[in-house]
């Protein structure tokens, strides 16, 4: 339900970095990654609950990571795409649909998303989108209109 997606996607975010904060900030270390998505970028017709909720993650770690400058703490957003886990066959996706080629946003394995993150954490960017593709959507996405946006959006999502 989308209670349990609030749950999840808000309130243990935020309590389990409130756990974990003041221990790296008082040890000048410490890495947290949130797991938000590419679908914090745009709205999303059907998971609508899903891309505000994964929205909340990337401002709320965009937020900490700023307010964490010079502590020695490391915060970073991480908005995978696709990405092949049960994650959606769960949702009642058809894995060999789901996961069919799409081209230059092919779905990613766990481990490359992984890796990507990695790197990043090392050269201290907040934001990581894994996928050169997927990082230029994200950039293009900031400036192109909310009427263009919808019309990308609606036409994706209704194929």
């Amino acid at each position: 339900t989308y209670e349990v997606m609030l749950k999840v996607h808000i309130l243990a975010v935020i309590k389990l970095c409130h756990a974990v904060l003041s221990n790296m900030i008082s040890k000048e270390k410490g890495i947290i990654i949130n797991v938000a998505s590419l679908g914090a970028f745009f709205p999303l017709p059907i998971n609508a609950v899903y891309s505000a909720s994964k929205s909340f993650i990337k401002i709320f770690t965009e937020s900490i990571y700023l307010e964490l400058q010079g502590t020695g703490v490391k915060v970073q957003a991480l908005c995978p795409g696709m990405t092949i886990t049960d994650f959606h066959g769960k949702m009642g996706f058809k894995k060999d649909t789901y996961y069919k080629d799409k081209g230059l946003m092919k779905a990613m394995t766990p481990e490359e998303v992984v890796e990507i993150s990695l790197q990043y954490l090392k050269k201290n960017k907040v934001l990581c989108i894994p996928g050169r593709y997927r990082q230029l959507l994200g950039f293009l996405l900031r400036f192109l209109p909310s009427k263009v946006i919808y019309k990308m959006v609606s036409s994706v999502m209704h194929k």
